[in-house]
């Protein structure tokens, strides 16, 4: 609500690859956005939000994804896979000594 007004969240713009998800922000309890006019009417795009979600305490950002992956899952996986670049030299270096 802003000024008495109802504004409508576009969830719709909420990005595929990103951390914050629909989820999020509908259990969110404060969110950070971009007030947009589209379509002849005022909507909310959030780029953040903050809340509860099953009785934790969360924060999500829309950039979240850019200091890498933000599920534990996926950071075990690429630990165990290793540094992409240090393989990529030694498996250069092999061939070169050929």
């Amino acid at each position: 609500e802003l000024d008495g007004h109802t504004l409508p969240v576009d969830l719709d713009r909420l990005p595929g690859c990103g951390p914050l998800t629909p989820a999020m922000v509908t259990a969110s309890e404060a969110c950070v956005g971009l007030v947009r006019w589209d379509g002849g009417r005022w909507t909310l795009q959030p780029l953040a939000v903050r809340g509860t979600l099953r009785r934790k305490p969360f924060e999500a950002h829309g950039g979240d994804w850019a200091m890498g992956p933000t599920d534990p899952k996926v950071v075990k996986a690429e630990a165990r896979a290793g540094d992409a670049v240090a393989v990529l030299r030694e498996r250069a270096g092999r061939l070169l000594r050929r």
